[in-house]
């Protein structure tokens, strides 16, 4: 069967994207070639309490583009500085910022102005730009905003963004899916909003929309794991990451955005001479065993695989153009046989001044993966499932060297995928007028996966592939993203600010897939699809444009009172030609109380000596995928002829969902600055919900998506960050978070409870009063007499999220981190279980009282997937200053540690198999395999 989508733009959409690009275009003069007398201004930052360097701290001239950032020494140097007088702010995550008035420079002389920063507990001053369409700083926002800095990026021994997530952002959860490599997270923001589409965060790098698909259309899955496009997204490039949590906050982006925003800024250099930095880290990745029941598993076939990585990289540069490249190459083998990563990956970044009004950016990477993985959870060749299920040829009554025989024929399979992917980002910053500034983003993501999963003819014992099979399927990803905006900022009264932002935004997104079975190979020795005797294509493509105009007024008060209101208008081409129009709205507001001269001084402010209120209210949405709103047939072949049926039986009222969300809270400094509060209650509703239910069995024609419903999210969430030490010579803080959830569908539209996933005898439903997925289970009763209720109960959602981290400096170069999250309140289906119990296997086949089947005491093989990890423990010193005739640190790390779990057969993280049709809300394992425990040492030289 073939499904062809191919969506066409929408031309009123694109007439009010053109004409606001158009004027943009129309705002940007030619580049000056005036040359100006000019001086450097030169200073060093230093932490007020120790004395210590601070590096990476910015230094710039306000209302302008001028700055620099601090090397390791903690110096900085501005250079190309018309002469004059000006004001020079210096600010650094975790500290306050601090004002230099008046200072003077001179045509070609250097203006000396050094800087020492005191911690602040909350980073009030931190400039972000995400969801605001403009550089603002945290005292004026109405919501919170998580922010990730090069310091910790770069001590973090992880490898990609979801990793990098895990444990970090309070209210968020990052859930690891398997040990297999490439298969990436769950990664949620407050629950589930949709039950239609994907609700991993939008990611943006450098302005530029990347794919974050976490599936293919078509794909051949080898066993329920899915490759993730954000194991492909690097850190080590990374200068700054902000995220964003809910509606409120994700207006501006429009749909899509529900579920939160990640921006990735990347680095640009910092001018100077070429400072070059190489980093070689070895180690090895030691399968866990926690969870792991037959000792065969254990001795034959898990394995500890070697590590290695080698990084170079350079940066430097001058007035008029700073840069920074780097490569890296990574070899990873698995901690089973045949299960093994090779990624090679470049990044560049240059940041260019034609004036002083003109700031350049440009930045591209390209990364190549190379996965082989074995066949794994429920897929009828996967060894793990076999061994640990025991199956007929794996009892532990067979003789050793009968299983070690068997196990090679499980090896015979050869599954690999191969990823290339590229993207480039190009911003473009004018300053026209003091009061008028203008941005415009270019770039694309580009990404190309194939999979290809063989059965020799000699593996047919094990994969029921008689003759041999050839399983392909290519994704090729393609998003162009245009953004423009424009940013009045101007002081109407000496006592107010007001900053009008208003832009737009396109993205054209393609996605084309093809899949291919092919099978009975007449002879050995080929894999080609030529050689097969029957063979079935699939296709798919899609294009779509979406995109939206924006406006958003920032008006402050006294530096104090922050009020925001904002309305962002959205278009989708998903109905074709007819483009349905969406507006989403905003309104927030920021009192930071602790700057009131009342408060200054005060009995309480001595107790709280930072306090902001914020309350946010906005709306987001999402758009049904393309074309699910008419009535499409696809044709097959039967008897030798061809087959006509329904392909989606059409809604045609359909429309795009909403989600309202409304938040407030505040954000504190305590105990003389030690210990920093944020605290958020939230709730979220969406309407007009999109769900994929079933039509009347009678009609034939399936699922088909409808607006029928509504979905609510509510909680809290409550960070802590406190700095217990800050001496000379010792450093200690402690950091941790508690999130509460309350997932509920709140209407479906009187239509019946319907299912989601799961298999038969244990349904993931939709019901009114109960969350996303719940478990339809079967209870034994009391009475013990083969009868059974039927009831709704548990869900696969946790309710509570936890995350704990630590770190200490001794000496102001030995430093030692620790991160762990947690979760309590969810449930999953251990799906092992029942594959032990049908194979009467112990302690499984115990389970099930007498009298009933595992159909009828469904309910025992739903098991508490309340956990505890601690991600990383990981350590760095830095050796003698030119140990190495260089700047030298050592690095030494765990990644996944420990797992606190009731469990002993079942990794309750690890939600390793797809639970839905058109969501995935977790809930099911098989014998899906944790995680490695990850050791490495590494050794970094900045010379």
């Amino acid at each position: 069967m073939v499904n062809l989508v191919n969506v066409r733009c929408g031309k009123g959409l694109v007439r009010i994207f053109g004409a606001v690009l158009l004027m943009s275009f129309l705002l940007f003069p030619a580049f000056s070639s005036a040359q100006q007398q000019t001086g450097q201004i030169v200073g060093r930052v230093i932490d007020d309490a120790t004395g210590e360097p601070l590096v990476g701290a910015n230094v710039f001239i306000k209302d302008s583009r001028l700055g620099a950032a601090t090397d390791l020494e903690g110096n900085y140097r501005i250079i190309n500085v018309p002469s004059g007088s000006y004001i020079l702010i210096s600010s650094f995550i975790g500290f306050y910022q601090i004002e230099q008035p008046s200072v003077s420079v001179q045509t070609g002389r250097e203006t000396t102005v050094n800087f020492s920063l005191k911690v602040s507990a909350l980073s009030q001053d931190e400039i972000v730009v995400t969801g605001t369409g403009y550089q603002l700083r945290k005292k004026e926002l109405a919501t919170a905003i998580t922010t990730i800095n090069v310091g910790e990026i770069q001590n973090s021994p992880v490898e990609s963004i979801d990793q990098l997530l895990a444990g970090v952002v309070v209210g968020g959860s990052v859930n690891m899916n398997s040990g297999s490599p490439g298969t990436g997270s769950r990664m949620r923001m407050r629950g589930v909003t949709s039950a239609a589409v994907s609700q991993t965060p939008v990611i943006y790098i450098d302005g530029v929309r990347m794919d974050n698909n976490a599936n293919y259309r078509l794909g051949q899955g080898s066993g329920g794991l899915r490759s993730s496009s954000l194991s492909d997204i690097l850190v080590n490039d990374i200068e700054r990451i902000e995220i964003t949590k809910g509606g409120a906050a994700a207006t501006l982006y429009g749909s899509e955005a529900a579920s939160g925003v990640i921006q990735i800024f990347t680095k640009k250099g910092i001018a100077g001479p070429a400072r070059w930095n190489l980093r070689i880290d070895q180690g090895f990745n030691q399968p866990e065993k926690k969870f792991v029941i037959e000792d065969f598993t254990k001795n034959e076939y898990l394995e500890t695989g070697k590590y290695q990585k080698y990084t170079l990289g350079v940066e430097g540069g001058s007035a008029a153009v700073t840069y920074h490249l780097s490569g890296r190459l990574l070899e990873s083998e698995g901690v089973t046989p045949k299960n093994d990563d090779i990624q090679y990956s470049f990044r560049g970044g240059i940041r260019t001044f034609p004036s002083e009004k003109w700031q350049i950016d440009f930045s591209a990477g390209y990364v190549r993966n190379d996965y082989q993985r074995m066949y794994n959870n429920n897929a009828i060749a996967s060894p793990m499932t076999s061994i640990e299920g025991q199956d007929a040829d794996f009892t532990n009554t067979l003789p050793l060297s009968e299983r070690i025989a068997k196990l090679e024929e499980f090896k015979l399979p050869e599954l690999t995928e191969r990823v290339n992917r590229f993207n480039f980002s190009t911003n473009i910053n004018y300053d026209l007028h003091r009061y008028f500034t203008n941005k415009l983003i270019l770039g694309f993501d580009y990404r190309k996966s194939e999979a290809r999963y063989f059965n020799p003819i000699a593996s047919e014992v094990v994969t029921s592939t008689p003759g041999g099979g050839l399983f392909r399927s290519d994704r090729e990803y393609l998003t162009i993203t245009l953004d423009y905006s424009g940013t009045f900022k101007y002081s109407p009264f000496d006592w107010s600010t007001s900053i009008f932002t208003f832009g737009a935004q396109g993205f054209r997104e393609e996605d084309r897939e093809i899949s291919v079975d092919a099978d009975e190979y007449g002879l050995p020795g080929t894999d080609d699809f030529d050689n097969a005797a029957n063979l079935s294509p699939l296709e798919s493509n899609r294009q779509i444009f979406s995109g939206g105009y924006y406006f958003n007024e920032q008006f402050g008060i006294y530096d104090k009172l922050f009020l925001n209101a904002g309305i962002r208008v959205d278009g989708n081409t998903a109905f074709g030609d007819e483009v349905d129009l969406v507006s989403y709205p905003k309104f927030g507001a920021a009192y930071n109380i602790s700057d009131e001269n009342f408060w200054i001084g005060s009995f309480a402010g001595n107790l709280v000596s930072q306090l902001k209120f914020r309350a946010a209210w906005g709306k987001t949405g999402s758009f049904p995928p393309p074309f699910v709103k008419d009535k499409t047939f696809g044709q097959g072949s039967y008897l030798g002829g061809v087959s006509v049926n329904f392909a989606n039986p059409g809604e045609s009222a359909l429309k795009p969902e909403k989600t309202t969300t409304l938040e407030f809270g505040f954000d504190a400094a305590i105990l003389n600055e030690r210990v920093g509060i944020e605290f958020t209650y939230f709730t979220e509703e969406t309407e007009d919900a999109l769900f994929n239910v079933p039509s009347q069995p009678s009609t034939g024609l399936g699922f088909q998506i409808r607006n029928i419903g509504k979905i609510e999210n509510k909680g809290f969430e409550l960070g802590i960050d406190a700095n217990v030490l800050n001496m000379d010579n010792v450093k200690f803080s402690i950091n941790g978070s508690i999130s509460k959830l309350d997932n509920k569908v709140t209407d479906i539209g009187g239509q019946p409870d319907f299912s989601i996933g799961g298999f038969g005898f244990l349904n993931m439903r939709v019901k009114e009063g109960f969350a996303v997925g719940t478990y339809r289970i079967n209870k034994p009763t009391a009475a013990g007499d083969g009868e059974f209720d039927t009831v709704f109960e548990h869900s696969p959602i946790a309710d509570k999220y936890y995350t704990l981290g630590a770190n200490l400096t001794l000496f102001n170069n030995l430093r030692f981190r620790m991160i762990g999250d947690g979760q309590t309140g969810g449930w999953i289906l251990n799906t092992g279980s029942v594959i032990r119990f049908f194979n009467g296997a112990s302690p499984q086949k115990d389970k099930i009282p007498d009298g009933y089947s595992f159909g009828t005491a469904s309910s025992v093989f739903i098991e508490d997937a309340s956990f505890f990890k601690i991600r990383e423990i990981s350590a760095s010193f830095d050796l003698p200053r030119g140990f190495f005739g260089a700047n030298a640190t050592l690095h030494a790390s765990i990644r996944n540690v420990m797992t606190f779990a009731d469990n002993t057969d079942l990794d309750p993280e690890l939600h390793g198999v797809g639970s839905g049709r058109d969501i995935e809300v977790g809930g099911i394992n098989f014998f899906t395999l944790s995680p490695p425990r990850q050791f490495r040492l590494g050794l970094q030289v900045q010379f």
